[in-house]
């Protein structure tokens, strides 16, 4: 008889764990085009704060997501992303760490795949 498998072993098979870290993205660019259109008017500026809110509670999360879709890709695929991953939550490094794992894993597993092609 098997023993079911453990809840974190069932959470780390499911191919989706990008999907919050490309939401980390998207908060980034809608806050930033926004911010760039929208004058900077304090009661204009609180339509940014959603995006914010989402864009840094993501990031927070962000390192739960990376250890999830790591185990999922070295199983899937055989492919470990790095370590430094897990510095998303940092405020400079996340400019730039999202992105750059979601276009190294799409290099590498081909998903995501471009929504613009």
């Amino acid at each position: 008889m098997t023993d079911p498998p453990s809840t974190r072993a069932r959470l780390a098979e499911r191919p989706d764990w990008w999907k919050p870290i490309a939401g980390i993205v998207a908060s980034l660019v809608v806050t930033a085009v926004l911010g760039a259109v929208l004058p900077p008017d304090a009661y204009v500026s609180l339509l940014l704060v959603p995006f914010v809110l989402v864009g840094f509670g993501l990031a927070v999360l962000s390192p739960v997501f990376v250890y999830f879709d790591r185990r999922y890709l070295a199983d899937a695929d055989g492919w470990t992303p790095s370590e430094w991953y897990y510095l998303m939550w940092f405020p400079p490094l996340a400019l730039v760490l999202p992105a750059l794992y979601l276009y190294r894993r799409h290099r590498r597993v081909g998903v995501p795949r471009n929504p613009l092609a």
